[in-house]
C-alpha cells in the first residue's frame, strides 16, 4: 500500500514522544510492507533513504517570538509554529492519486488536505491526546494569560477541525479513554485504538536493590514541555522534600529550558541534555526507578512504557497513568510522598514481576503497533475530502 504520513512537528531523528510515536510508528508500518512518504519537520524519507524538506525556513525568535505572532495574527500557536510554509508547499505539490491512504498527525494540522478537495482516500488522524482536556490542563498549569488564551485558542481549533472532518475518516488514538472521548463529539466517524509503544530492550543488569547506599531514579522526557517541566516543579515540592536523603535524580532530556536548568542545580539533581540512544540506555540500566510524577495526563504516557520495555520498575501518580486501564506489577501508583518513599526503602522487584511487565511492554512495541496500524490504514473506509 502506498501511504503519506504527514507529521509537521516531528524531527528525525526524534527528540520528544510525540515524534517517537510518528516516526517510529511509520517506520515499523515500512517494515510491515508499507510504501510511500514520511514528511516531517526537516526531511522527507521514502525506502531509499532521506533527503532535506524543500526551501525549510529557519525558525528564529523561538517560541515567546512565533507565541506573540500568532496573537497578533488571530491564528492558532501550533498552526503557526509546526505548519511553516515550505511544509504547506511540499504538502501541496505531492500528487494524491499517487497514495492510497494518507496519516495525518494532530488535529491542528488536518487543514493541510485543504489541497486535495474533491478527491477521495483513505483519510487516517492521529489524535495524539484529547485536545479539549490536554490544552484545558495546559491552561490551568499556568498563570500566563497570553498561554491561557493560546489554550483556549488551541481547544476552539481542534473542535473546528473535528466538526469539519469528512464522514468516512478515520481518527487513530493512544487509548481508550481518549477514543470514549472523541466518539462523543463525532459518533459518526472511525475510531481506532493505537496504543503508545516503546522498543522492547530489557537491561541485562540491573542494579542492587539491598545494597546500601542512595537508590539512582530517573526522569527522562522533552525538557522544553510544559507538562514534563511541570511534573518536575511538582516533584521537587511533593516528593522530593522525603527522598532527597535516600536517592538521587537523574533528569535526562532534550532542550532542557532555563527553568529546568536552574530546578536541576537548586535541588542538585544530574541533568544530561541531548543525551544519545547509547547513553539513555546506560541511565536506565543504572536506574531503580523510573519517574512519571505528572499532575495532569491526557492519552497515555510514552515514558511508562518505554521504562516498562528497558525492565526498569516505575512511580507514578494517577495523573502519570492516564490511558492505561492495566497495568504491569512493575509499576506503582502513588500521589503522596510516603508511598513512594515506602517502595525507594524496601522495594525489591521479583522475577515473576519481571516477566509480566516485559510482556505488557512486548504486547506495545513498535514493530507490533506498528503492523496494527498499517492493517488499519489498508483497510480504512474512503473518505471524500
Amino acid at each position: 500500500m502506498r501511504l503519506l504520513n504527514l507529521a509537521p512537528h516531528c524531527s528525525v531523528p526524534p527528540m520528544n514522544g510525540a515524534d517517537r510515536r510518528a516516526w517510529h510508528l511509520h517506520e515499523n508500518m515500512v517494515a510491515a510492507g508499507v510504501d510511500g512518504h514520511f514528511i516531517g519537520r526537516q526531511v522527507i524519507s521514502d525506502r531509499k533513504g532521506f533527503w532535506p524538506l524543500p526551501g525549510r525556513e529557519r525558525c528564529r525568535g523561538g517560541k515567546a517570538v512565533t507565541a506573540l505572532s500568532a496573537l497578533l495574527a488571530g491564528q492558532d500557536y501550533w498552526q503557526r509554529k509546526m505548519i511553516r510554509p515550505s511544509f504547506r508547499h511540499t504538502v501541496a505539490q505531492r500528487c494524491i492519486e499517487d497514495y492510497e491512504a494518507v496519516v495525518i498527525h494532530f488535529l491542528y494540522s488536518v487543514p493541510l488536505i485543504n489541497a486535495w478537495r474533491g478527491h477521495q482516500l483513505r483519510l487516517l488522524v492521529e489524535t495524539h491526546n484529547y485536545d479539549p482536556e490536554m490544552f484545558a490542563a495546559l491552561g490551568n498549569a499556568t498563570h500566563n494569560p497570553l498561554r491561557r488564551l493560546l489554550c483556549r485558542r488551541a481547544i476552539r481549533t481542534s473542535l473546528s477541525v473535528l466538526r469539519a472532518l469528512p464522514k468516512g475518516a478515520t481518527l487513530v488514538h493512544v487509548s481508550q479513554s481518549d477514543l470514549i472521548a472523541y466518539r462523543l463529539l463525532r459518533p459518526d466517524l472511525n475510531h481506532v485504538v493505537v496504543e503508545n509503544g516503546c522498543r522492547l530492550d530489557p537491561r541485562a543488569t540491573a542494579p542492587d536493590y539491598t545494597a546500601p547506599g542512595k537508590k539512582q531514579l530517573l526522569f527522562v522526557g522533552s525538557l522544553s514541555v510544559q507538562q514534563n517541566q511541570d511534573a518536575l516543579h511538582h516533584f521537587s515540592k511533593v516528593f522530593w522534600p522525603s527522598l532527597h536523603r535516600i536517592a538521587h535524580l537523574h533528569v535526562a532530556g532534550s532542550h532542557p529550558s532555563p527553568a529546568i536548568t536552574t530546578l536541576c542545580a537548586a535541588q542538585g539533581w544530574e541533568l544530561h541534555p541531548n543525551v544519545s540512544e547509547a547513553e539513555l540506555k546506560a541511565l536506565y540500566t543504572a536506574a531503580h526507578y523510573a519517574l512519571a510524577p505528572f499532575t495532569y495526563g491526557t492519552g497515555s504516557k510514552l515514558k511508562l512504557v518505554e521504562a516498562c520495555g528497558r525492565g526498569v520498575p516505575v512511580l507514578t501518580t494517577r495523573a502519570g497513568i492516564t490511558g492505561f486501564p492495566a497495568l504491569p506489577p512493575l509499576v506503582h501508583v502513588g500521589d503522596g510522598p510516603v508511598e513512594w518513599k515506602h517502595i525507594v526503602q524496601n522495594g525489591v522487584p521479583a522475577p515473576q514481576e519481571l516477566r509480566e511487565t516485559l510482556d505488557f511492554a512486548r504486547g506495545l512495541s513498535w514493530s507490533h503497533l506498528g503492523a496494527k496500524l498499517a492493517r488499519i490504514a489498508e483497510t480504512a473506509s474512503i473518505a471524500q475530502i
